[in-house]
């Protein structure tokens, strides 16, 4: 027996068509033959074995699978004609797919024959597939007092995308809406304040969800809410993810089965924010008198001078701020503000204002996952900050009177007492609407002037004359003061 196609005598063929001749001889010599053909096909598909895979995702949060990988797959998958090409699908993972991950491996021979068989690849996440929150904290710049003032928070959430997030539990997170406006300021009518409108505060309510809003790459998204929060009073929130995975991948063939696995995401996440608006305070007097000297307008604010470097902050200031008094720019004189009550002859009340500006700082603060952020208490995030006052303007009083005696008692920390004029005036002076710049002189019996108004041990039992001067008209009045020590001494005794 002959055979074409390699094929030699004996029982086996390879693939292909074989031609088979057979020459028959007897035993003169005579000859004779016939042949036929032989086609041997593989129909057989390859022998498969799949394995379970584990891979790490990269920092960026996506992994592809190499040869490598399907390879360690695919060990144990045979077949008698040899193995032309092994496929995994899908083949590819990031940060929505974390867990196992149902894949279907297919092998295929050198002649067309294929099989496939189901595997589990588990993926393990990189760094960047934990969530990270994000919070910018914006100034309204809507404060009606030196407490009401608001921030807009804009909350952002970097997590595996189609996830469900949603605020669990708050306080003190508002709404973004006009009803949460802080109430108007106080108005002064016929020189009585009137009082504030109650203001309610809406929170934004538990429950909400947090709404998937850009989809980023390598299976991440950007999940994102927006509130307020009130000057120093802060927020404190509770963000739930709680959803569920359910690992499926359509399309397998009918008989290639692979385990559906349920991976309940249910996490937690405090977070906690809280800014300030600068604090301003005035230093006004409540009445000024026609007449008196110009009165250098001052402020303290947030109990540091004008122009100090933040703490821990480099190169930025607290900011600056602008006078105005009857609505009107205040004079400017030797380079700083003043208040000039002669402007208003009619007196009355005067408003002046004082708003101070942070400039343009604003903070961006990133939360780890499973962790909070509290802005620093001097973080003004770039407010401006009003403060309003009122000074009653009056017409100097024409005469001043003393009183003929007074006692005073000295005190019981440095034995001493300082004069002041509502302690030597009577009626109208100054404890009325006119708050005059009145110096006091004292003088003892022999005309020696105590200096800086204030009396110690040395004068007990001295009576010392006094005299009131109003230097804008130069009208005074003059008493007595008799210096007393009527305290006992204070005991300080040891334990036993």
């Amino acid at each position: 027996m002959n055979g074409s196609n390699g094929t030699v005598s004996g029982l086996f063929f390879n693939i292909g068509l074989t031609t088979v001749t057979y020459i028959v001889r007897d035993s003169a010599g005579n000859s004779s033959q016939c042949s036929f053909k032989v086609l041997m096909r593989d129909t057989v598909r390859p022998m498969m074995m799949c394995n379970p895979l584990t891979v790490t995702l990269t920092a960026t949060g996506c992994y592809t699978l190499t040869a490598a990988d399907a390879a360690v797959i695919a060990a144990g998958t045979t077949d008698a004609c040899g193995i032309k090409a092994i496929t995994v699908s899908p083949g590819n993972f990031d940060c929505s797919t974390l867990g196992d991950n149902c894949v279907m491996l297919v092998a295929e021979d050198f002649n067309c024959n294929k099989d496939s068989c189901a595997s589990v690849v588990s993926v393990r996440a990189s760094a960047i597939c934990a969530p990270l929150i994000t919070v910018v904290t914006t100034c309204l710049n809507n404060s009606t007092n030196q407490q009401n003032g608001q921030f807009k928070d804009i909350i952002t959430i970097r997590a595996p995308k189609d996830q469900k997030w949603f605020i669990n539990a708050n306080r003190g997170f508002l709404q973004d809406i006009v009803g949460n406006n802080p109430p108007a300021a106080p108005v002064m009518s016929n020189g009585v304040c009137l009082p504030p409108t109650i203001f309610t505060p809406i929170l934004v309510p538990v429950g909400t969800p947090i709404v998937q809003s850009v989809v980023l790459s390598c299976g991440l998204a950007e999940y994102m809410i927006m509130g307020r929060h009130t000057d120093s009073l802060g927020y404190v929130l509770s963000l739930q993810n709680d959803s569920v995975r359910r690992v499926v991948t359509p399309g397998f063939p009918v008989g290639i089965l692979c385990a559906i696995t349920v991976d309940t995401l249910k996490k937690f996440r405090p977070l906690f924010e809280k800014a300030y608006y600068p604090n301003v305070v005035l230093n006004l007097p409540s009445s000024y008198c026609m007449g008196s000297p110009l009165l250098p307008l001052t402020v303290t604010l947030g109990g540091q001078p004008l122009g100090t470097v933040r703490a821990g902050v480099t190169n930025t200031t607290f900011g600056s701020g602008s006078w105005t008094v009857a609505g009107s720019a205040a004079p400017i004189i030797n380079g700083g503000p003043v208040f000039n009550p002669n402007l208003y002859p009619g007196g009355g009340f005067v408003e002046v204002c004082y708003t101070f500006d942070a400039g343009g700082y604003n903070e961006i603060g990133n939360v780890a996952a499973g962790t909070g952020t509290a802005s620093a208490a001097n973080d003004t995030v770039g407010c401006q900050q009003k403060a309003c006052g009122f000074i009653q303007v009056g017409a100097v009083s024409s005469t001043l009177v003393c009183s003929d005696l007074v006692q005073v008692s000295l005190d019981t920390f440095g034995c001493r007492a300082v004069i002041t004029p509502d302690m030597v005036l009577e009626g109208n002076g100054a404890n009325g609407f006119c708050n005059a710049a009145y110096v006091v002189t004292i003088k003892d019996a022999n005309g020696n002037v105590i200096p800086n108004g204030t009396v110690t041990g040395a004068q007990v039992g001295s009576t010392l004359t006094v005299t009131v001067t109003n230097p804008a008209n130069g009208n005074s009045c003059w008493g007595l003061i008799k210096v007393e020590d009527k305290l006992p001494p204070v005991l300080n005794c040891p334990p036993n």
